[in-house]
């Protein structure tokens, strides 16, 4: 062996000596490791006895669940017998393990609290005796006497099928026998029995006839198989008896011949009609038929015996009603000069009253005048109550008049043949030069919007035509009158009645108020000179003309205003464009009612509201007076609207805080 190799012997020997001591080392280092851990005992899982759940890991959300009400019989024994079944299918037989479980399935406050004072108690007994405490204390103590009761007292309906009525019986059955034991409370006989008491007389001869309740052994699902055949029978024998056939039917049956009752109901609706009251309260009310507010009057109707109602009509509509005869002083009653009664006060198209009524409403005083127009004549509805000027299409082709687009659509609703008419839109207008065809009258430069009019006119002409020429309505003459040149245009069908004088004026001009019109004029000037600070000039306008003109300068004026499908039109600035202020309104004492329905009529007489289509609401309260004669206060709480009103620029009212400005 040379050297050579001895020392590489000697170093491998050394190389495996050091691996040697580092395992030694490392069994060292993990033997001291495990003597300075202290090892920790190990629970070993709990071991269910045989028969019993782990109520932990029991889901109890599959049962049924008991939520009352507190000592009702029907729930709570439909509850304790789905628990049986539950528990059947859960297989859950330990009783303390079921009574556990029935504390996780109530949700009613007053059996769960007993349950809960009782716990302790409770798991030791057996589920027998368990049940019977949880039924004593859950429902009435003689509840198994009120279900018999019911049994005995049951009585067939006569439009329901005796399969139902037996079903009925059968479940007061089951729940009168419910934990009774071997001995039913109620059994098979005594139910049919009870069951034979409350059949119609023609079932029980049947009944009695075929020996039904003698059977021995009775059973019951005979007992109701063969009675439930003879009232299906006895039903189709009824029914074959009161359809009559052959030429005799024929003969009897007129198409135009009503029952008695119908007979009454039309009496008393003509009657109703005849009065001008509404079918609903039986008060002259004046609202759409269908939409009464007023409470329904149920008190009989005396109509005296004279009254012979009409032939009712095939196609009969309720006509509108009177309104409320009310008074309120220092304001007028009565609907504005030239407009037909119970009318809608926006843009009037109107519909002929006589139409499909049997009893001819009051005749409507209107006045309808006959203009030349381009040398055709047109009628024209004059009304007080529009609030602007309708043309029909086919009568401003018919005249060859131009047709120009609006600015800017108005959306309006129009008072057409339906109450219910929907917002339309008008995108057209034109001029035109009205001529009286008697006189040499004529009204130069009438702004048209062109729109539908139901009633055979072709114009409806309102305050914007009344105020540009300064003109009056006369009921009684059938004529208007122009203030400023005293001219007189008539009824197109009165005017062929009267001579006309030639009158040295040919046309009526726009007029506007002279000085002589306002005496005030110069003092108002002088005032608003003196006091220029209190009041600034640039206050901007809510109109429809200022705000296309751009007047809105002011940068706290939003630049939406109300929603065009309003009817509104004072418009009230929002600070938020798109805030809708629709509060919820108070409740009110039923006593207070027929006071408050008695003051809103008389404000609505009076002209000082009007019904009102708008989205935005704000709650109302009623108040009253010590003295219970009096009508109460009615007070409206605008605060919501108030807090999103853009703030006046006038000047405030004057109060201690600004008693210095005034």
């Amino acid at each position: 062996m040379s050297t050579e190799d001895m020392l590489r012997m000697y170093i491998q020997a050394q190389h495996t000596s050091a691996l040697q001591a580092a395992a030694r080392m490392e069994r060292l280092e993990d033997a001291v490791l495990e003597l300075s851990l202290k090892p920790e005992p190990r629970e070993s899982p709990a071991v269910v006895e045989p028969g019993r759940i782990d109520l932990q890991r029991f889901k109890t959300s599959d049962g049924p669940m008991f939520t009352g009400p507190f000592q009702a019989v029907d729930p709570f024994i439909t509850w304790l017998r789905g628990v049986q079944i539950f528990f059947a299918t859960k297989a859950v037989g330990h009783p303390e393990d079921k009574i556990r479980v029935v504390g996780c399935l109530i949700r009613e406050p007053n059996t769960l609290t007993y349950y809960a004072n009782n716990v302790d108690t409770l798991v030791v007994k057996s589920w027998a005796e368990f049940k019977t405490c949880l039924i004593n204390f859950a429902l009435p103590p003689l509840w198994r006497t009120e279900l018999r009761t019911q049994i005995r007292h049951m009585k067939m309906l006569d439009s329901e099928l005796f399969i139902t009525y037996s079903s009925r019986a059968r479940s007061l059955q089951n729940m009168a026998n419910f934990d009774a034991g071997t001995v039913s409370t109620v059994g098979d006989f005594e139910l049919a029995e009870a069951v034979h008491m409350g059949l119609p007389i023609e079932v029980q001869n049947l009944i009695t006839n075929h020996q039904l309740l003698l059977a021995s052994p009775f059973v019951y699902s005979d007992f109701e198989f063969r009675v439930t055949g003879f009232h299906n029978g006895l039903r189709k024998l009824r029914s074959s008896r009161a359809r009559p056939t052959g030429p005799t039917a024929l003969q009897s049956s007129q198409p135009d011949r009503r029952p008695a009752s119908e007979d009454i109901i039309w009496r008393i609706r003509s009657y109703l009609d005849s009065q001008g009251h509404c079918h609903f309260c039986k008060k002259p009310c004046g609202s759409v038929p269908g939409k009464c507010p007023g409470p329904i009057d149920k008190r009989r109707l005396p109509i005296p015996d004279s009254f012979v109602p009409p032939p009712k009509p095939a196609d009969y509509r309720p006509p509108m009603p009177k309104g409320p005869f009310s008074q309120s002083a220092g304001r007028p009653t009565q609907a504005p000069t030239g407009r037909p009664p119970n009318r809608s006060a926006s843009v009037a198209g109107i519909a002929d009253d006589t139409e499909a009524a049997y009893v001819p409403p009051p005749a409507a005083q209107r006045i309808i005048i006959e203009f030349l127009v381009n040398n055709k004549r047109l009628r024209a509805l004059v009304d007080s109550g529009s609030e602007i000027n309708l043309i029909t299409d086919t009568a401003s082709v018919r005249a060859g008049l131009p047709r120009c687009p609006l600015s800017r659509p108005t959306q309006v609703r129009l008072a057409l043949d339906s109450d219910n008419s929907t917002p339309i839109v008008l995108q057209y207008f034109t001029t035109a030069t009205l001529d009286d065809p008697d006189s040499s009258t004529s009204f130069d430069n009438v702004a048209l919007t062109l729109g539908p009019i139901s009633g055979g006119h072709d114009l409806i002409l309102g305050t914007p035509f009344l105020s540009q020429f300064r003109l009056s309505l006369s009921i009684s003459d059938q004529s208007i009158y122009c203030n400023a040149s005293n001219i007189i245009v008539y009824d197109h069908r009165r005017s062929s009645a009267i001579k006309h004088t030639p009158l040295s004026i040919s046309s009526v001009v726009n007029t506007s108020p002279t000085a002589t019109d306002y005496p005030c004029e110069l003092r108002e000037k002088e005032f608003l000179q003196e006091f220029q600070d209190l009041f600034p000039p640039d206050i901007p306008a809510v109109s429809d003309a200022a705000e296309q003109e751009g007047l809105f300068t002011d940068g706290s004026f939003p630049a939406k205003l109300q929603d065009k499908d309003s009817r509104v039109r004072h418009k009230i600035i929002l600070t938020d464009p798109n805030a809708v202020v629709n509060a919820k309104q108070y409740p009110y004492p039923g006593k207070h009612l027929v006071a408050w329905r008695t003051l809103l009529d008389q404000h609505l007489a009076a002209g000082r509201i009007r019904r009102s289509t708008s989205q935005y609401a704000s709650p109302s309260l009623i108040i009253p007076k010590k003295d219970s004669t009096a009508l109460p206060r009615w007070v409206c709480d605008y605060r919501a609207l108030n807090a999103l009103t853009v703030k006046d620029r006038s000047p405030p009212y004057p109060t201690w805080t600004n008693w210095s400005v005034w």
